[in-house]
């Protein structure tokens, strides 16, 4: 006998179990797999072998843009985030899951001078900001960048980090 929701248990067990590995936290799981607190606890647990992290989820982008240089690491993540993802509609998973293996590969999770790295949990918040719209990339005209520009943010992030560091020369043509 075929059970035709066996195939969509596998798929959210799976899915579930690769964003258990890369970090992401109980109600991400839940919201994004389609599993129960209690189902999305275990496959972390069983996963990780470590007991997932409780606390909710920030409210926003604006929370997680504390300096300059994490300005410009969630600006990288957000280009490569809606370069893979033109027009996010929704939040799918898959989207994510490529979006986050790929900002690791290039920029790995954290910099040397950062001292709170950057998580799977702020790609899942920086992707629903960039959907509902309380963020978007803008293109800085001195450097030719995009940066991300946060709405809920205050007067001190809404310039091009990349330029602030003065990092243009390396971005400009002569």
């Amino acid at each position: 006998m075929n059970d035709p929701d066996l195939g969509y248990r596998r798929e959210a067990a799976r899915l579930a179990e690769a964003l258990a590995q890369r970090g992401a936290k109980t109600s991400i799981i839940e919201q994004l797999a389609g599993l129960s607190k209690e189902q999305a606890r275990r496959v972390i647990r069983v996963t990780t072998g470590q007991e997932p992290r409780s606390g909710p989820l920030p409210v926003s982008i604006a929370t997680l843009l504390a300096n300059r240089r994490r300005h410009a690491r969630l600006s990288a993540l957000a280009r490569i985030f809606l370069a893979l993802n033109p027009t996010p509609s929704a939040l799918d998973a898959r989207a994510l899951l490529r979006t986050w293996d790929l900002f690791v590969y290039l920029h790995g999770t954290a910099a040397a001078d950062d001292l709170k790295p950057i998580t799977f949990t702020e790609l899942f918040i920086l992707a629903r900001d960039l959907r509902i719209g309380n963020a978007e990339l803008r293109r800085c005209q001195k450097c030719g960048l995009s940066w991300l520009l946060c709405h809920q943010c205050g007067t001190h992030l809404v310039a091009c980090p990349y330029c602030k560091l003065g990092l243009e020369p390396f971005f400009s043509h002569p």
